[in-house]
């Protein structure tokens, strides 16, 4: 049996703020990953078709390969992921993984970036990652 709580906040607006920007980041870090897919998957499929199967070294793309590339130049090219705790990275992959997953399986359509406004605003957190107050 799966158990979940849903939980109704009435955040300050300190905190508004940083949802905001853990929403913000999600959406980015999704769509990089999307991004990254798509062109992994572009030369990937350029070398099966252009060099003999003995001497192909590219890998086709997986959400746990480009974690680690995101994760490899995170600080340095996007500091400001930083900021928000480290579930909202992994929550993006984990979310591009199963959106190609169900693309792939027949599903659903192909993935799509997300977009600002037109999408729903959400991230995950593990239970251990927050606290909730006396109110």
């Amino acid at each position: 049996m799966k158990t979940a709580h849903r939980i109704r906040m009435n955040p300050t607006p300190e905190q508004v703020d940083y949802l905001k920007r853990a929403c913000g980041t999600r959406r980015f870090v999704y769509n990089w990953g999307r991004e990254q897919w798509e062109k992994q998957y572009q030369a990937y499929k350029q070398e099966q078709e252009t060099t003999p199967q003995a001497q192909c070294v590219l890998k086709a793309s997986n959400a746990f390969a480009l974690k680690k590339q995101f994760n490899a130049i995170r600080h340095d090219a996007y500091p400001w992921t930083g900021e928000v705790t480290k579930c909202v990275v992994e929550g993006a992959f984990d979310d591009l993984k199963k959106a190609y997953d169900h693309f792939f399986a027949g599903r659903a359509a192909y993935p799509r970036f997300k977009k600002k406004g037109k999408t729903h605003e959400s991230f995950y957190l593990s239970n251990d990652k927050f606290t909730v107050g006396s109110h």
